[in-house]
């Protein structure tokens, strides 16, 4: 029984992608790492990873997750084979009926997704049943996918299942905080000041590279509310704009929370912007801009004359190049890269473990 993936004929829901490499190069990384001498100087196997760390990391990322999947796939064989031998059925049927049992789609809930992906791509060029199919079958999928990951979590936890080897850490970014950044201390928009840490004294750093026209961006805006509710006083969000190409709204309404945050109102705007993400029309940029209270005035001017805001997100988007951001949205905490859509209890498990590093450091300290 193959794991499920997440994705199903080829429509993603999870990561809106500027651009991916498709390298296919093996390397052995972990085993006997190669090196060369030239002219009689040596440049050891150590010195040629830390200036790639990033390649060698993709490489060793694939060899884990190939290792994982083929663990993952065993034990899920022999649970259900182990399961069906109790039952005195059949594998295969025990592990239908199983699945018929956990998992049901309803109704309300292929329109609440079809609605909120109706403008995806991928899915506009579908008729409503073709639609309704597609969608369908990726909840369906999604669904099986969470089941079996519960399954296969019990079974590390009773250590059914033993993965050997340490999973491989994506290498950190030395990302620098400017005073032009957009920062949140804490869950409402108005938590801009310190709370208790300072800027990049804060224990748990985050920033948050995002689009707004990107729908996996804003499903991660519940994601960040409950980690500044849960760390207050402890985490700095960082927001930065990464819009990509393909969302041709992205951009003026990346324009739009710039001009709102030169009134000191961006993470207002922010919160507008991805709560209505299927409306950005100039004149549902207005209307936010009312909502939230800015001198009209002064925004419309801004709109007009887009110059500084322009300035500022092609800032953004050139350290999100140097950090090698290649999709929306990515999250790096503590400059460790997170792409994805990434969920509350992933980032509690990293934010967890910072703070520990942190107190192990005052500890030493």
């Amino acid at each position: 029984m193959k794991f499920p993936r997440l994705s199903t004929n080829g429509l993603i829901l999870g990561f809106c992608i500027a651009w991916v490499s498709t390298s296919m190069v093996v390397h052995a990384h972990g085993l006997d790492m190669p090196s060369y001498e030239v002219m009689g100087v040596k440049t050891p196997a150590d010195i040629i990873e830390s200036k790639n760390q990033s390649f060698f990391y993709k490489q060793a990322k694939e060899r884990w997750e190939f290792v994982e999947r083929e663990a993952y796939n065993a034990y899920l064989d022999a649970y259900w084979t182990k399961e069906a031998k109790s039952k005195n059925q059949p594998v295969e049927k025990f592990r239908e009926e199983y699945l018929k049992q956990h998992i049901k789609i309803s109704d309300k809930e292929i329109k609440s997704t079809l609605d909120r992906f109706k403008d995806h791509p991928q899915l506009s060029k579908l008729s409503k049943g073709e639609q309704e199919s597609q969608v369908k079958e990726y909840l369906r999928d999604r669904d099986t996918k969470a089941l079996y990951q519960s399954l296969i979590d019990a079974g590390l936890k009773k250590k059914e299942l033993v993965i050997y080897g340490s999973e491989p850490q994506a290498p950190m970014h030395n990302i620098v905080l400017s005073d032009k950044d957009h920062m949140r201390y804490g869950p409402l928009p108005t938590d801009t000041k310190p709370i208790q840490c300072v800027g990049e004294k804060c224990p748990i750093i985050v920033y948050e590279y995002s689009d707004f026209e990107c729908p996996f961006c804003s499903g991660l805006l519940e994601e960040a509310e409950k980690a500044l509710t849960e760390y207050k006083g402890k985490i700095l969000w960082v927001t930065r704009d990464f819009p990509l190409s393909f969302h041709n709204r992205a951009k003026p309404a990346a324009i739009a929370a710039k001009c709102a945050s030169s009134q000191g109102k961006y993470w207002e705007m922010y919160m507008e912007l991805f709560r209505n993400q299927r409306n950005l029309a100039d004149a549902d940029l207005e209307k936010y801009a009312q909502k939230i209270g800015v001198n009209m005035t002064e925004f419309q001017a801004c709109q007009k004359n887009p110059t500084e805001a322009e300035k500022r997100i092609a800032e953004n988007m050139q350290t999100a190049s140097q950090n090698e951001v290649t999709g929306t949205p990515t999250v790096f905490i503590n400059g460790r890269p997170y792409p994805g859509a990434v969920k509350f209890n992933d980032l509690k498990k990293v934010m967890d473990a910072a703070l520990e590093v942190k107190k192990s450091s005052d500890s030493k300290g």
